[in-house]
């Protein structure tokens, strides 16, 4: 008997020793939370372009068209940080949106670019798509997708952004009651 409760015991052992070892094996790699996920930093693209134009004492050309009426106009004093707003507005890197994008590399061999691409995982989340075109290792074009809704109303904007070139912005806005209307603008800058 004594025999038979040893034998029983090392099955026991060899058993656990196994399973031991198949947790170890299939252990993977600790996740990387979401709360310490960064995303592309486009505030410092931005706030590149801000202090050039400022330092170059840039001004811009600026071609509103509302409801197929187009106006354009060279301003010669802008307020640049005022100017990118709406772009520095759509930054993803913000704490509430951790974890909230799913992340592509696009290669684009005909064009010889790629594209790094964040996808909004979240309905709630108002900047829907980010898309940074590189060409050479320099980013060539920023385009943004960015869509808000209400019961009252709803805009969509895309926004492509050309880094120490400009951008443009299309927007279409809804409102209970009101007509749709759309809003474009095109701003480019006029350095030195």
């Amino acid at each position: 008997m004594d025999m038979f409760i040893k034998n029983k015991i090392r099955l026991v052992v060899y058993y656990l020793l196994c399973i031991l070892l198949f947790i170890a094996c299939n252990e993977r790699e600790p996740k990387i939370s979401s709360t310490n996920k960064t995303y592309f930093d486009l505030t410092k693209v931005i706030q590149n372009d801000i202090n050039r134009n400022i330092t170059n004492n840039c001004t811009e050309e600026k071609t509103v068209y509302i409801q197929n009426h187009k106006e354009t106009k060279k301003i010669d004093t802008v307020d640049w940080q005022k100017e990118l707003q709406p772009l520095l507005e759509c930054d993803i890197n913000r704490t509430a949106w951790k974890g909230q994008f799913f992340i592509d590399t696009i290669p684009n061999d005909l064009m010889k670019d790629t594209t790094l691409q964040y996808r909004a995982l979240n309905e709630k989340v108002s900047v829907r798509l980010l898309s940074v075109i590189y060409a050479n290792n320099q980013i060539k074009k920023i385009i943004i997708i960015k869509k808000i809704s209400s019961f009252l109303f709803s805009t969509v904007q895309s926004i492509d952004y050309y880094p120490s070139l400009g951008f443009a912005i299309r927007g279409e806005q809804k409102a209970l009651m009101m007509n749709a209307f759309d809003l474009n603008v095109d701003v480019k800058y006029l350095c030195k």
